[in-house]
């Protein structure tokens, strides 16, 4: 019945990696993860754009299975006056409240992938911001279902899914807005 259920997020190959690890620790993971997923939308608006907020609090992993999203950071152009971190920056008509907060966007994506999972388990807030492009559907599982249901009956899949969680944060998020970050400071310091 799980597998009927939830059938998108469960055998796509984009989340297969974060089931793999509960997998190889009891077949029984997936049917107890199916319980804690909450069907969670992000509308491509001011009000409801920010699906992770940067130096927020993380207390859900998003699977989204639908939309058009993206991650950036911000620029800190509120802190000097009259700076201007990357006046090439394009944004999308509808993408208004995106400039006006200062958020460079690294890196676009377009339906099925998993966020916050590294922050959940590491406990850690958001380094980047994460947002609706166009809207995004999406299914949750909370920070404390992970730890009060989850890794209570899997003892050891917590720090099996913290190393798999962390490493796939670097190449996937971190990587390239560092890169994108590198390219517009270099950009910016040629034209100044």
């Amino acid at each position: 019945m799980t597998q009927f259920l939830f059938d998108d997020i469960i055998s796509r190959p984009s989340f297969r990696n974060f089931f793999r690890i509960g997998e190889e620790f009891d077949s029984n993971f997936v049917y107890q993860v199916a319980f804690g997923f909450m069907p969670r939308k992000f509308c491509a608006n001011e009000k409801d754009r920010f699906i992770l907020n940067e130096e927020g609090d993380v207390t859900e992993i998003y699977f989204i299975v639908q939309g058009e999203w993206a991650i950036g950071y911000n620029s800190h152009e509120n802190n000097v006056k009259g700076f201007i971190f990357d006046e090439e920056a394009e944004y999308l008509s509808g993408q208004g409240d995106i400039r006006e907060k200062k958020i460079m966007i690294a890196k676009h994506y377009k339906g099925y992938g998993y966020i916050g999972d590294y922050y959940v388990f590491a406990s850690k807030r958001s380094e980047f911001e994460y947002m609706a492009i166009k809207d995004v559907e999406s299914y949750a599982i909370p920070k404390h279902f992970m730890f009060k249901n989850i890794f209570t009956k899997f003892p050891g899949l917590h720090s099996e899914m913290l190393a798999e969680s962390f490493s796939r944060y670097i190449k996937e998020f971190r990587r390239p807005v560092e890169i994108k970050r590198q390219e517009t400071i270099q950009r910016y310091n040629r034209k100044h």
